[in-house]
């Protein structure tokens, strides 16, 4: 695991204070699995960033009594009451989060790739691991086991070697273990599973798009009804459809105004604005794009074949996700 690699799984510490600041050492076990030890001692407040690592988890012990600590997980705050020594947190690093320090704080945090757990809790095709019951992290839990572990991984910080490494292993085997053991659960795995949109979230996307079919939406606004930011809405959206959110977007933008097309007679400007492109020139180079015809060479030809309907104001069924 590169030291990059390993940067991008802990906090990202940054603090104003000229006289403060943090000290961490890590130990590396195999597997893309690290353990890192920090310790912020700070006058002033410190700002920690975490970026998304969609195939990560994250232990977190604490090690002292600690009580000040401002938390956002995909911009949304989240209340954390005090920690007493030996509190930890589980956390899914598909999430971004971010957090303010305000007081002394000595942690130690495991970090390992979620397929570990389906390793250890054996699971086999149909059956797979519930991470956390759906939950983006599991908070304020007092677990002894993975405070002693942490104490017994304090030792690997003071230098490398083979035996660091070896142990490091050892030591992250019993954490994976006890955290797939205690916080998570085996179950059949449905057909969407956690590297896909589960049903609530493409119905959410359903009724967003159909409702502001005309409008310009973002993935940001996407990402947002489905609790998740925009880097891994991205990613569980191409694996669940096979295209990226504009390419999806777009496509339902086309079959709509194919309808509007063959069962209206509204113009093409009114049918471009009611598709959701910005106007009719866009709308007839991207049509005509897609369907190597223009808009009205299109109509002519499958209007052929299709009686027309009044219009009565109402649009007619768009293709729904899933």
């Amino acid at each position: 695991m590169s030291t990059e690699e390993i940067l991008l799984m802990s906090l990202s510490m940054q603090s104003e204070a000229a006289d403060g600041g943090s000290c961490s050492g890590i130990a590396v076990a195999s597997q893309r699995c690290s353990i890192t030890h920090d310790r912020v001692e700070s006058p002033n407040d410190v700002m920690c960033t975490a970026q998304p690592h969609r195939t990560m988890l994250t232990a977190l012990v604490y090690l002292e009594d600690y009580i000040g600590h401002d938390m956002w997980c995909d911009s949304r705050r989240i209340v954390l009451p005090f920690q007493s020594e030996g509190m930890v947190g589980i956390y899914d690093r598909s999430h971004r989060w971010h957090s303010v320090i305000r007081r002394p704080l000595h942690c130690v945090q495991f970090h390992f790739p979620k397929s570990r757990l389906d390793r250890m809790m054996g699971g086999t095709e149909g059956k797979g691991v519930v991470l956390l019951d759906g939950l983006p992290a599991r908070l304020s839990l007092f677990d002894p086991l993975l405070k002693y572990l942490a104490l017994a991984s304090l030792p690997l910080m003071q230098g490398r070697g083979q035996s660091n490494t070896s142990y490091a292993e050892q030591v992250m085997d019993a954490v994976i273990g006890h955290v797939a053991r205690t916080y998570c659960r085996l179950t059949a795995k449905s057909t969407f599973d956690r590297d896909r949109l589960v049903p609530w979230q493409i119905r959410k996307i359903n009724t967003l798009v159909s409702s502001n079919i005309e409008g310009r939406l973002t993935v940001d606004e996407l990402a947002t009804v489905c609790a998740l930011s925009p880097s891994h809405f991205t990613y569980l959206f191409k694996n669940t459809t096979g295209c990226t959110p504009h390419q999806w977007l777009l496509n339902r933008r086309i079959e709509l105004a194919k309808r509007l097309l063959v069962h209206t007679d509204e113009p093409l400007a009114s049918i471009a604005s009611a598709s959701g492109f910005s106007d009719q020139s866009h709308f007839t180079r991207v049509f005509s794009r897609r369907m190597k015809a223009s808009p009205s060479a299109w109509r002519r030809a499958e209007g052929a074949r299709v009686e027309r309907v009044p219009v009565d104001g109402r649009s007619p069924p768009l293709v729904a996700l899933g």
